[in-house]
Order: C-alpha cells, then sequence, then structure tokens
C-alpha cells in the first residue's frame, strides 16, 4: 500500500476529509468548553457568551448578583481566563481578585469622570498685579518692572 501508516484489515483507512477534521475540532471546542464553565461553576463565576454585537466601546463593568445566598459572578470567558492567570500568579482566590478588579474599575471611572469635568469647567479670569492687559506699552513696563 503506498502510505506511510499501515492498514489494518478490519479498519478503512482513508485520508481525513474536512467535514470529518471540522467535527473533531468543534467536539473539541466543546469539551473545552465545557471544562471551562464546569471551573468557572466551582468557583462561583457563571459562563457568558462572546458578545456578538458590541453596543458600546469602552469598559465592561461586571456586577455580583446573589443565588441562593452565595455571590455569583457573571463573566465573558476571555477574562475569566486572565483573572484566573493574575489570581495564580499573585496567589490568592479568583474571586478576591475579581473583587479588586471591580474596586479598581469603579476607582478609574470616577477619576475619569473628575477628569472629564476638570477639562470642561470654563477657567476663571486671574488678574496678577505686573500684568495690566488694558495699557500695553512693552518698553515702559520692562523698565518699572523690578525683579527681586
Amino acid at each position: 500500500m503506498g502510505r506511510d501508516t499501515p492498514c489494518e484489515p478490519s479498519m478503512e483507512c482513508s485520508p481525513s476529509t474536512p467535514d470529518v477534521d471540522n467535527q473533531e475540532d468543534s467536539g473539541s471546542k466543546e469539551r473545552a468548553i465545557s471544562r471551562l464553565i464546569a471551573d468557572m461553576g466551582e468557583n462561583y463565576f457563571v459562563y457568558i457568551p462572546p458578545r456578538v454585537k458590541v453596543k458600546r466601546q469602552g469598559y465592561i463593568q461586571y456586577v455580583r448578583k446573589k443565588d441562593d445566598g452565595a455571590l455569583v459572578y457573571a463573566v465573558h470567558a476571555d477574562y475569566y481566563i486572565l483573572l484566573r492567570v493574575c489570581a495564580r500568579v499573585a496567589e490568592i482566590d479568583a474571586r478576591n481578585m475579581h473583587r479588586g478588579v471591580l474596586s479598581f474599575e469603579r476607582r478609574l471611572a470616577w477619576i475619569e469622570k473628575r477628569i472629564d469635568h476638570v477639562l470642561h469647567l470654563t477657567p476663571t479670569s486671574m488678574k496678577c498685579k505686573h500684568c495690566d492687559y488694558g495699557n500695553v506699552d512693552s518698553e515702559d513696563q520692562d523698565d518699572d518692572m523690578v525683579l527681586s
């Protein structure tokens, strides 16, 4: 048989088709997602499927909800994976890391709001005793100014 892999008489040797590969890939994806959902469930996180239509740009703010007396965190899978890795590096629980991230995001939003507020304020007119904008005679002003 001129193939690299020998065939058993009871098995059919056929080249793999793209449909078979896609089915195997989708099966492995489903298994990976179900393992991720089970891991999330153990840590009191709930899986949110990826967003199809992004309605707004900016931060995604996750919230905690009570479910049968326990706090449950609904998050996207990519966020959970990143959160879990950071929690392992920091050697803390993923839920504690998530609470810290929520607090940090609230503070960032407050700072951004304050910065935006300050940038849109109109400055008050400031007058200096050395500045006389009504009388512009620069040579005379330079001579009269005494530097201490």
